[in-house]
């Protein structure tokens, strides 16, 4: 069996995923709002040149998540990738076609 394994964020879409999936758990009453609000501060302040600021991003992103059930959040993150599909590059679809007929 061979396996690709291919990034989503930057690679198969342009931008993130990470940027609406905290608001979209906030909406459907899974996170505090005030963690999200922490988050939020955090990437309007924090400089994304300075080597601990994805360190930190991803420490209060892992917060907002405690007592939050993995399978709610794999619920909200399938409604959101299938808002968020029609923004593949032009690429994708073709890659993703000729890696299954060459039995990835």
């Amino acid at each position: 069996m061979h396996i690709a394994v291919l990034d989503v964020d930057g690679t198969l879409i342009a931008g993130t995923l990470a940027g609406p999936l905290p608001t979209m758990l906030a909406e459907e009453g899974l996170v505090p709002r005030d963690r999200l609000e922490r988050l939020r501060r955090a990437q309007l302040t924090l400089d994304a040149e300075e080597p601990q600021a994805a360190a930190r991003l991803n420490e209060l992103f892992a917060a907002m998540l405690t007592d939050v059930p993995c399978r709610a959040v794999s619920v909200v993150t399938a409604r959101l990738w299938q808002r968020q599909r029609e923004r593949l590059f032009a690429f994708a679809r073709p890659l993703t076609a000729t890696l299954r007929e060459a039995g990835y």
